[in-house]
């Protein structure tokens, strides 16, 4: 796979969660920062497989 493929769709996953998430008041906390690390970099790889496995089928 290509590298700058790999860290544009890394960015695409963090702008998707990013935009996911509600504006939310000081007093809540966000569900994204519930995520340990490794979770959510488990999610971004899952995220860019099923991303490049989709590409591949269209093709």
């Amino acid at each position: 796979m290509d590298q700058l493929m790999i860290y544009k769709l890394k960015e695409a996953f963090h702008e998707q969660i990013s935009s996911l998430q509600p504006y939310t008041s000081t007093q809540s906390k966000s569900t994204l920062s519930l995520l340990t690390a490794e979770e959510l970099k488990e999610l971004e790889q899952i995220w860019i497989d099923f991303t490049m496995w989709k590409k591949a089928q269209n093709s």
